[in-house]
């Protein structure tokens, strides 16, 4: 069985999580994430923090360790998240861009010199 690393809190860090869940104007992923630690900081389990709160206890295992590694600043923002590949190749966006800006289409009023200067 997999065991929770424990969390020991400065006071500064308590009255600043204590706050933090209880702030009318704290963002409530904020809110959150300063219960499940301090629920944790009491020696709560991951599953019985979860049952407490509206949230599953791979949550609270994120949390608990995110505040470990980065304390009270990791809670206030969210970890980078990758960038999916782009959705159109770089070949269709040069050849649109190129369209665009070399033709005119078969019903267009103003020439790309026209538009072209009154851009500059």
């Amino acid at each position: 069985m997999r065991v929770a690393p424990r969390i020991t809190l400065s006071e500064d860090e308590r009255v600043h999580l204590t706050s933090w869940a209880r702030g009318r104007f704290t963002p409530p992923r904020v809110v959150l994430r300063s219960r499940i630690v301090l629920r944790a900081a009491e020696g709560a389990t991951n599953k019985t923090i979860a049952e407490e709160l509206p949230t599953e206890s791979n949550t609270c295992a994120l949390w608990r360790r995110r505040f470990l590694a980065g304390r009270l600043q990791a809670l206030m923002s969210d970890a980078p998240r990758a960038v999916g590949p782009l959705s159109v190749p770089d070949v269709t966006i040069r050849a649109i861009v190129h369209d665009t800006l070399h033709s005119k289409p078969p019903d267009a009023t103003h020439s790309i010199a026209a538009i072209s200067g009154c851009l500059t």
